[in-house]
């Protein structure tokens, strides 16, 4: 028994050891694939720290950041202003899914709905890659109206109009999913935030719309904001639910993570309580902070990847898993916060650790 508990010692002094090694040097990590609210969108704290060995988000070993599996059931998302790289990222499985949502189909000023061109196109290229020909594609649908003057972004106007006929929205939505060839639809509605009238509409409309697609053969998915009030409406089941867990930092913030382990606490307690298996939408790249100037740039994976690889300073933050550092150019100080591969998987172990299963995650963006 003495002998046992002596090579268990040991075993534990070596993961510790090892462990350590891991955590070590933060600042050599770099920026290795970086993929925002869906259109670019809080905090129960536990013991654990990136430095406890017991905790679910301590530190990854680079063969476990840097496999590359088909993720079953998960989803990216892929965009059309930034076609080169999605065709590239799909040939080369660097976030390997066997869903990828297509973004985005919107209203135009006459509240019709509107398969953007760019995407179509985009549609059709990737759909017939050799590496997708397993893949199912999602049409994501938003509540933007672009006009011929202006685009007003995440509306509530165009949802109240569209959706007081729920019946006639859903066939609509359909109707262009299966005209395009899509096996699934994604509703990304935002701003509703508590308005419980306006909750209550759109309620109406996924019933209607989960009847259509059951009876058409199409999935639905919605994706929900951390603002939505889970405890005071009622969601149907036979969607899959996909909980944004970004957007901590960013526009209008001071310098910081897009996500860190107590934001994503928060809301795997809050939104647990969905119908199924709830999915959780992460979101890699990061943004550049000018702070003499007051402004902020979007920074995607390649973008941050490259702005790293110039900065041996940088350094993981252990509240978050995102890389930080900050440089001066043209006589500005700029702050940078980025997340990379082993970002994803920080946070992937976090929420698998509050929520004590393999969650499925969708990733923002290729």
């Amino acid at each position: 028994m003495k002998k046992n508990r002596l090579i268990v010692s040991a075993l534990s002094i070596i993961m510790i050891i090892s462990l350590s090694a891991c955590v070590s040097e933060p600042g050599k990590l770099g920026v290795s694939s970086l993929p925002g609210s869906l259109s670019d969108p809080v905090k129960d704290v536990t013991e654990n720290t990136i430095n406890d060995t017991s905790s679910a988000s301590s530190s990854l070993s680079s063969s476990e950041v840097k496999q590359k599996e088909i993720h079953e059931n998960e989803a990216v998302w892929a965009v059309y202003w930034d076609e080169e790289d999605v065709i590239r990222k799909l040939a080369d499985r660097s976030f390997d899914t066997d869903i990828v949502c297509i973004f985005e189909a919107y209203f135009n000023d006459g509240y019709d709905l509107v398969f953007n061109d760019n995407a179509a196109a985009l549609f059709e290229k990737i759909k017939t890659q050799p590496e997708c020909s397993e893949k199912k594609f999602f049409l994501t649908v938003v509540n933007d109206v672009v006009g011929s003057g202006e685009t007003v972004q995440k509306d509530t106007k165009v949802l109240y109009s569209v959706l007081s006929d729920p019946k006639k929205h859903a066939e609509d939505v359909v109707r262009l999913a299966k005209k395009n060839g899509f096996d699934g639809i994604e509703i990304d509605y935002e701003k509703i935030r508590n308005d419980i009238d306006l909750w209550d509409l759109f309620i109406s409309f996924e019933k209607e719309l989960i009847a259509l697609c059951d009876r058409e053969g199409l999935e639905v998915r919605v994706v929900l904001e951390p603002s939505t009030p889970v405890s005071k409406i009622d969601l149907p089941e036979g969607a899959e639910y996909v909980v944004m867990c970004y957007n901590l930092f960013g526009y209008g913030t001071k310098p910081g993570p897009k996500a860190d382990e107590e934001f994503i606490f928060e809301l795997a307690s809050e939104f647990e309580s969905l119908p199924g298996d709830t999915g959780y939408a992460l979101a890699n790249g990061g943004f550049d902070w000018d702070l003499t100037a007051d402004k902020i740039t979007a920074l995607t994976d390649l973008e941050a990847k490259e702005l790293v690889s110039g900065h041996e300073d940088a350094m993981q933050d252990p509240s978050s898993g995102v890389l930080h550092f900050t440089y001066e150019k043209d006589g500005h100080k700029h702050e940078v916060w980025a997340a990379d591969d082993s970002t994803i998987e920080f946070w992937r172990r976090i929420l698998k650790d509050k929520t004590g299963r393999d969650v499925k995650i969708s990733l923002w963006r290729l």
